[in-house]
């Protein structure tokens, strides 16, 4: 719907849906993106003495601000499993549209005390329950990849300035003084055939039987003169490694070298280096 405060026009809609509050969908919704991957204005999450976790989020439509509309969000999920998401834009609409005014409407407090309003709680008691979330296998122990990333790139003598782990999948912030270089590494378990296969044709073949494909490439997230290196390999047993770098700090930001941190050859090393066995299933 749209809003208009002093003649300048402004975006706002209100979602409401049932989850399951103790899902991994629900705890990442509810999260805080990381800021160094992510550029955004502020955000805050935090739980209520009655159980509800509730993120207000202050950012970008595009996170590269190829635009500059605004999004700003409020999301609460209750111990119950309600959810409510207000999201509001500094424009009419949430693309296409002019920006109207330097900020959206609602400030933080009152998008969160929109989002926490007791008038949508009897549309939100019309709706199903959510089915709960199947649940996760855990991960083995020593399965994150941070720690194989962080031991790997000491050997280059880079300082790392920020970094990241999502467990099967991690980054690192390098700066030489030259400028800051995003490395990130994603592992997968593929099997011995699948979908990736046509990636990989054509692919220089190791003596180990590992298929190698490198690419240098655009950044494809925006940001200004950002070039993207990347490694690709698929060893016999179905593990994918994959190790990228880019001449920014992140993919949405310009790039603040001429090239990566990292040669083609240094990723390489670190794509196909011995230590990634660990997370063969």
């Amino acid at each position: 719907m749209c809003t208009t405060t002093a003649g300048a026009k402004a975006a706002l809609g209100v979602a409401l849906n049932r989850v399951d509050p103790n899902g991994a969908s629900t705890a990442k919704m509810l999260a805080c993106p990381d800021k160094n991957a992510f550029d955004y204005d502020g955000c805050t999450s935090e739980t209520l003495a009655d159980g509800t976790k509730v993120m207000v989020y202050q950012g970008y439509e595009y996170p590269d601000r190829r635009v500059p509309t605004k999004s700003w969000r409020a999301t609460l999920v209750t111990a119950q499993g309600y959810q409510v998401d207000v999201q509001e834009w500094n424009a009419a609409a949430e693309k296409g549209e002019p920006v109207s005014r330097p900020h959206p409407p609602l400030d933080a407090a009152q998008l969160k005390a929109l989002a926490l309003s007791p008038l949508w709680r009897p549309a939100l008691e019309d709706l199903p329950a959510a089915h709960p979330e199947s649940p996760r296998s855990a991960p083995r122990p020593g399965a994150s990849v941070g720690p194989v990333l962080d031991g790997l790139l000491a050997g280059y003598g880079i300082p790392v300035v920020a970094k990241g782990d999502e467990g099967y999948s991690a980054y690192a912030v390098l700066d030489d003084g030259k400028g800051k270089s995003m490395v990130s590494v994603e592992v997968q378990s593929v099997g011995k055939a699948g979908p990736v296969d046509s990636l990989f044709a054509g692919a220089a073949v190791m003596p180990d039987g590992t298929k190698v494909v490198t690419r240098q490439e655009p950044g494809e997230k925006g940001g200004k003169n950002v070039v993207w290196w990347t490694v690709d390999t698929l060893r016999t047993d179905g593990t994918r490694v994959i190790v990228s770098a880019f001449n920014s700090k992140n993919q949405e930001s310009d790039a603040s070298r001429k090239e990566p941190a990292l040669t083609m050859a240094q990723l390489k090393e670190m794509a196909t280096s011995s230590t990634w066995v660990q997370y063969a299933k």
